[in-house]
C-alpha cells in the first residue's frame, strides 16, 4: 500500500470522529439563555450526545450525572433549588455547552386557542402595556406552529427576557398572568406558551388518552399516516385550488396593477372597514384597491408602507411592481419596505389585491395604521379609495391539513417535545371550537387534564383554565337555546377534577369580538386561582358558584359558594340580573331576583307558582349581569331542575 493511500485510509477513519466529538450535546429548545426552571422540585434535563457517552450537569453547586445509551439519547437530573439566579447550566459531553442567564423560579405552560394565542400588541390598552413591559425576571417562550403525526423531537423557539421589545407578540393572558404572580410571589416566572388559534381539544390530546375513546380508529390512523405524502398532497391540492381561482380573478387576468383606471366601473370606498358594512354583505372572493398618492421628490431613502390587517391575504403593489404580499393572516398588521426605484416623482399608484374566502375582508383596522413613511414624513393613506371586484366566485376548497387536522397532532408537535420540563401547573383557554359539542367536551376536556398530568408524571399539577366569555347579540329570550352556555357548562363540570380552577369571564367579552380586548382581568382572575390552588393562599379566588337550589312555597331560594364575606348586587341596586325561572311546562320567564343574608339569593316570578327549572346568565351573551361576591368576582352561569 502506498503512502497516499495510508495518509487517505487514516483521515477516512479519524475525521468523522474528530467532527463528531467538535458537536456539544444536544439539547430540546426549550433549553436555552434566559430559561426559567421549577424551583423546589427535582430538575429534569435531557439530550442526545455520542452513544455511551458520559453526561455530567452542573449549576450552582449541585451536579448530576448520567451515561447516554445505545442510541445517544440520555437524561438526568439536578437536584431541586430554591428560586433565585441568575445562573450558568453548564452541559459536559463528548465537548461542553453553557446556558446563560438561567433563573430558577416559577414555570407555568399557557395554552390553548386564539383568545390565549392573543398577544399584548392586539390587546386593550397595548402602546401603554408594551412600554411598561419591563420585568427582566419574567421570561416568554412561544412555541412555533407544528402538527405532527407521531410525537415530534423537538420545538421551535427561545427563551426572551421580558421588555418592551419581546412583549408585544407574546401571549396577553399569558403575561398578564405572569406579572400577577411576579408582583405576589417576588421570584423568577417563566411562561411557555403553546397555543393555536382556532383549535379544538382533541389535538391537544395523546394517543393514549383516547386508549378506551371512540375516537382511537382515528387515532391509529393518524399514527400509521405518512406525515410528508399528507403534506405533499395537501400543497399540491392548494395549489391546484389556487390556480382555479386565479383563472376566475378578472384583475389578473387584465393585469389591474399596471394601470391607474384599469377599464371603467370602479367604485369609492373609505378605508380602513370591512367591505361588507360597505355595501358587499356575503361577498366572499377577491377585491382590487387603489389608492394614487403624490412625491415630490424620490430620493434614496427607506420608504416603508403600512396597511393595517387585511382580511385575509394581500398582493401589494407600486406603479405595476409586486412590493409585498401576506397569505391568511387576517389579523396581521402589513409593512412593506419599497425600493426607491419603484417609486417616481409625482402621482404613484398604489394597488392592493385582497383574497377572502369567507368572514369579513377587506382592508380594516384604524387609519392611523395606513401610512407611507420616509425620512421624517408619514404620508398618511386613509380616506377614499377606488376599488373593483375581481371575483366573487370562489371554486370548491380542498380541506388543508392544519391545526384541527384530527386527534394528536397538536400534542405531538407542541406539547410531547416539552415533557418532562419542570412546571409548577398549565393555564388554558379554549373551547369555542368546540361549542357545538359540549356534552361530548364534558368527556374530553377531563380526559385532557387527566391525560397531561400522566404524561409530565408530576402528580396532579394545577390545571387553571378560562370559562367562555360573553359573546354575540344579547337577547330578550329566555328560551334561546345556547350553545356557548352549554359549554361553559360543561368547562364548571371539569371544576370536579382535582386541583382544577377556574376564571370567569362572562363580564368581559365583546358582542361583535370573539377575542375580547381586556385580557388584562383574565389574566388576574387566572392568577387568583393559581394564588389558591398552587401556592395555598387565603383569599377568595373564584366567583359564586350555585351549591343548592330548594322551592319554598312559589319562590326559588338559592344558596351560593365562594361568596367572600357575602353576595351583592355590584351596581347597588336591589334587584339582581340574568335569572330566569319555569314551570313544569319548561317555558323559562325572565324572574325577580334579590339577595337574601350573606349567601342566599332568591327568585321568583309572578306567574309560576310551582317553579322546576332555573338558569342565570344561560345565552351566549347574558348581557349585563350584576350578582357578585365580596371580591367583586361575578356569579358562575348555570341551569339546574329543582327537586
Amino acid at each position: 500500500m502506498n503512502s497516499h493511500k495510508i495518509l487517505t485510509l487514516t483521515l477516512t477513519i479519524i475525521l468523522p470522529l474528530i467532527g463528531y466529538g467538535q458537536q456539544p450535546p444536544k439539547l430540546p429548545a426549550i433549553f436555552s439563555d434566559h430559561m426559567v426552571l421549577q424551583r423546589e422540585m427535582p430538575i429534569p434535563i435531557w439530550g442526545k450526545d455520542q452513544p455511551n457517552q458520559e453526561i455530567m450537569a452542573r449549576m450552582n453547586g449541585q451536579e448530576s450525572k448520567t451515561r447516554a445509551d445505545g442510541q445517544g439519547h440520555w437524561k438526568l437530573t439536578l437536584p431541586a433549588q430554591k428560586a433565585g439566579g441568575p445562573f450558568q447550566l453548564t452541559i459536559s459531553g463528548s465537548s461542553e455547552v453553557n446556558f446563560n442567564d438561567v433563573m430558577v423560579g416559577e414555570v407555568w405552560i399557557c395554552s390553548g386557542q386564539s383568545n390565549m394565542e392573543w398577544s399584548v400588541a392586539r390587546s386593550k390598552d397595548a402602546s401603554q402595556e408594551i412600554a411598561q413591559a419591563d420585568h427582566p425576571k419574567i421570561r416568554l417562550f412561544t412555541v412555533e406552529h407544528q402538527i405532527a403525526f407521531q410525537p415530534a423531537a423537538d420545538v421551535e423557539g427561545k427563551w426572551q427576557v421580558c421588555s418592551p421589545a419581546t412583549v408585544d407578540q407574546f401571549s396577553a393572558v399569558a403575561y398578564y398572568f405572569g406579572r400577577d404572580l411576579k408582583e405576589e410571589l417576588d421570584v423568577p416566572i417563566g411562561l411557555i406558551n403553546t397555543s393555536w388559534g382556532g383549535s379544538k381539544v382533541e389535538p391537544w390530546m395523546s394517543a393514549e388518552a383516547f386508549e378506551n375513546d371512540r375516537l382511537k380508529s382515528r387515532v391509529d390512523e393518524i399514527k400509521a399516516s405518512n406525515y410528508e405524502n399528507a403534506v405533499a398532497q395537501s400543497k399540491q391540492a392548494r395549489k391546484d385550488w389556487l390556480t382555479q381561482f386565479e383563472a376566475g380573478d378578472r384583475g389578473l387576468q387584465e393585469r389591474w396593477m399596471d394601470k391607474e383606471n384599469a377599464g371603467k366601473r370602479w367604485e369609492q370606498m373609505d378605508i380602513p372597514i370591512l367591505w361588507e358594512s360597505a355595501g358587499h354583505p356575503g361577498l366572499d372572493g377577491v377585491v382590487w384597491f387603489k389608492k394614487t398618492f403624490s412625491l415630490q421628490a424620490v430620493q434614496d431613502d427607506n420608504y416603508t408602507l403600512h396597511l393595517g390587517p387585511i382580511d385575509d391575504s394581500d398582493r401589494t403593489y407600486i406603479n405595476g411592481h409586486l412590493v409585498g404580499s401576506t397569505q391568511e393572516k387576517w389579523d396581521q398588521k402589513r409593512k412593506y419596505e419599497i425600493p426607491s426605484e419603484h417609486l417616481r416623482k409625482g402621482k404613484n399608484i398604489l394597488t392592493v389585491r385582497v383574497e377572502d374566502t369567507g368572514g369579513g375582508g377587506g382592508l380594516h383596522g384604524n387609519a392611523e395604521d395606513f401610512f407611507l413613511h420616509y425620512g421624517n414624513t408619514k404620508l398618511g393613506l386613509a380616506g377614499e379609495w377606488k376599488y373593483k371586484i375581481g371575483t366573487d366566485n370562489i371554486p370548491p376548497r380542498p380541506p388543508v391539513m392544519g391545526q384541527n387536522y384530527g386527534p394528536t397532532v397538536l400534542y405531538n408537535g407542541m406539547i410531547d417535545p416539552l415533557i418532562p420540563y419542570g412546571i409548577r401547573g398549565v393555564t388554558w383557554y379554549q373551547g369555542e371550537s368546540n361549542a357545538s359539542q359540549a356534552a361530548r367536551y364534558a368527556e374530553l376536556f377531563p380526559m385532557m387534564i387527566k391525560n397531561w398530568r400522566s404524561q409530565w408524571g408530576q402528580g396532579d399539577f394545577p390545571f387553571l383554565f378560562v370559562q367562555l366569555a360573553n359573546y354575540m347579540a344579547t337577547t330578550d329570550d329566555p328560551n334561546q337555546q345556547s350553545n356557548w352556555a352549554e359549554l361553559r357548562g360543561s368547562q364548571t363540570q371539569t371544576l370536579a377534577v382535582k386541583n382544577t380552577g377556574m376564571a370567569l369571564a362572562i363580564d368581559l367579552g365583546e358582542a361583535g369580538d370573539i377575542h375580547p380586548k381586556n385580557k388584562q382581568d383574565v389574566g388576574k382572575r387566572l392568577a387568583l386561582a393559581a394564588k389558591k390552588i398552587a401556592y395555598g393562599k387565603d383569599l377568595v379566588y373564584a366567583g359564586p358558584i350555585l351549591k343548592t337550589a330548594r322551592v319554598e312555597k312559589d319562590k326559588v331560594k338559592l344558596k351560593f359558594e365562594h361568596v367572600g364575606s357575602g353576595l351583592a348586587a355590584q351596581d347597588r341596586q336591589t334587584k339582581l340580573k340574568g335569572f330566569a325561572i319555569a314551570g313544569k311546562d319548561g317555558i323559562y320567564q325572565w324572574a325577580e331576583a334579590e339577595v337574601k343574608g350573606k349567601e342566599e339569593v332568591v327568585v321568583w316570578h309572578p306567574g309560576i307558582k310551582s317553579p322546576r327549572h332555573i338558569k342565570y346568565a344561560w345565552a351566549n351573551n347574558p348581557g349585563e349581569l350584576n350578582l357578585v361576591n365580596s371580591a367583586g368576582l361575578p356569579a358562575t352561569p348555570f341551569k339546574t331542575a329543582i327537586p
